[in-house]
């Protein structure tokens, strides 16, 4: 017998080898017919023995094959089956880091036209604000709401995908404390300090530090010796600006590509940053 099928949209064709399927009583050599009942969903083809399925839209379709005896008596048999098509989507992020500043991001969701999807939040400080629903390819606008309480995450559901949007604060330190061999160092770790310490240079009458890889993008771009040079240099600025002696830290200086970036240069930078706040 022939079994169901569920295709995803814009999925590779499919061949079904249908030989199996039938039986001649004389051993005799058939032929196969297929056809679709919905062919804008299902296209259907046949070659010898092999019947192939391109999936066009989403949608359900009855696969009709027919398998005639030419060598002999010319009798033929017929199989049904039902295949299913569904819409397939990909949706990127579907996780990102932001500090506690209100903000806007945007969701890329790829598919193929004529595949419909919807995104919603689930959470009060995350909005949609352009694309809660749309037919193709598309991207989705959504804002973050300044956060003046503790670190919080939220959920948006786009094209059926949880997309999980972490909040830092701007009163404790996200993943604190950094564990050592169990919490890995991420962007956002880089970011809040940079905020924090541009905002205690700000209160010392220094301008933000200009910071290399301005734009850190979680699971994009590597953490590397550099951020945490800069960090201790800005961070240096407004300890002497406030007519204080800069902190001292361990593996000074960090070294491009000698020194890995540890829990322990984090946590040093957190305790200089909340000491002078």
């Amino acid at each position: 017998m022939l079994a169901d099928r569920a295709l995803k949209v814009g999925a590779p064709r499919v061949a079904l080898d249908v030989e199996s399927a039938f039986r001649d009583p004389d051993g005799d050599v058939l032929t196969y017919a297929v056809e679709s009942s919905a062919p804008d969903v299902v296209l259907a083809s046949a070659a010898d023995r092999l019947v192939t399925l391109a999936p066009l839209a989403a949608g359900e379709a009855i696969v009709t094959v027919t398998a005639t005896d030419l060598e002999g008596s010319s009798r033929t048999a017929t199989q049904t089956f039902t295949v299913a098509v569904t819409c397939a989507f990909a949706v990127d992020p579907l996780h990102r880091d932001t500090l506690w500043t209100a903000g806007t991001e945007r969701i890329a969701v790829t598919t193929v036209d004529g595949c419909a999807w919807e995104a919603t939040s689930e959470s009060g400080f995350l909005t949609v604000t352009s694309r809660a629903a749309g037919t193709g390819p598309g991207m989705v606008t959504y804002t973050v709401a300044a956060n003046a309480d503790g670190p919080r995450t939220g959920v948006l559901l786009v094209a059926g995908e949880r997309v999980t949007v972490f909040q830092a604060s701007s009163m404790e330190f996200a993943d604190h404390p950094i564990e050592p061999g169990v919490t890995p160092v991420k962007a956002i770790h880089i970011l809040e300090l940079r905020a924090r310490i541009d905002a205690l240079r700000a209160d010392a009458g220094l301008a933000a530090f200009e910071w290399r890889d301005s734009e850190l993008t979680a699971g994009v771009t590597p953490v590397r010796s550099f951020h945490v040079t800069e960090l201790r240099e800005a961070l240096a600025g407004a300890y002497v600006a406030g007519g204080r002696s800069a902190p001292g830290f361990m593996n000074a200086p960090v070294t491009e590509r000698a020194t890995v970036i540890r829990a322990e240069h984090l946590m040093a930078l957190r305790a200089a940053v909340a000491a002078l706040e």
